[in-house]
């Protein structure tokens, strides 16, 4: 449960919400230190991250820092949302298939997940007939939350620029954004790709092997 949503534009409804007994309900206060806020938590923390299509596909890594900041799980919280058109700045929304997946994968491996964004959540129905792609996307990410596990985000992070990166991609040049990203527990690992170069395949390295891919998806699993 979030106490108070972005509390920084209306924080009355945060000094309200706290009299509320949360006993045995994981709370956040959304205190977001994007805007500002401080890093006081309750037991998760909620951050809205840019939505520029520049950041979007790989921003949600920024959980990882916030959990090591913090020791407590974030979740990626109104990110750039999804539906049947594309549009930048205020109501910003799009229908790439990718940077969703991407994002929301990054969220799962190094968070607590991300938020569904989107119109039809925020009129409270679900899509549309008109509304193929909000429906596609939403059945993606349903998706990708089955892909990449909860117990992801307790592995070890990884990059191309550091050692234990389990498969070739030097330079992250498996990335059209110069970013790739992994988490190692144990045997097991999973590793999203923001928009990979068109004809890469991931090839394991030091004994990683693909095990499986999500689907068509940027995201694979590997062990060894």
């Amino acid at each position: 449960m979030e106490r108070g949503n972005e509390p920084h534009y209306n924080g009355r409804a945060l000094s309200y919400a706290t009299g509320i007994n949360t006993h045995g309900i994981l709370t956040s206060n959304g205190l977001d230190p994007s805007c500002g806020d401080e890093l006081f938590m309750a037991d998760y923390g909620t951050t809205h991250l840019p939505r520029d299509m520049d950041h979007f596909p790989r921003d949600s890594k920024d959980l990882f820092e916030l959990r090591e900041r913090s020791g407590k799980p974030w979740v990626s919280d109104e990110p750039l949302g999804i539906a049947d058109y594309d549009q930048q700045g205020s109501g910003a929304r799009t229908t790439d298939r990718s940077a969703v997946a991407s994002h929301f994968g990054l969220a799962m491996m190094f968070g607590a997940g991300a938020t569904i964004h989107s119109t039809f959540g925020l009129e409270g129905r679900v899509p549309y007939a008109s509304e193929p792609i909000s429906q596609a996307l939403a059945e993606t990410i349903t998706r990708i939350w089955q892909c990449v596990p909860v117990e992801a985000q307790l592995g070890a992070y990884r990059a191309p620029h550091l050692s234990g990166f389990p498969v070739d991609c030097p330079g992250a040049s498996c990335s059209e954004l110069e970013h790739a990203y992994a988490t190692v527990l144990d045997d097991r690992a999973w590793l999203v790709v923001p928009r990979p170069v068109i004809g890469w395949t991931p090839v394991g390295v030091d004994g990683w092997q693909v095990d499986s891919s999500c689907d068509d998806l940027p995201i694979w699993e590997l062990t060894r």
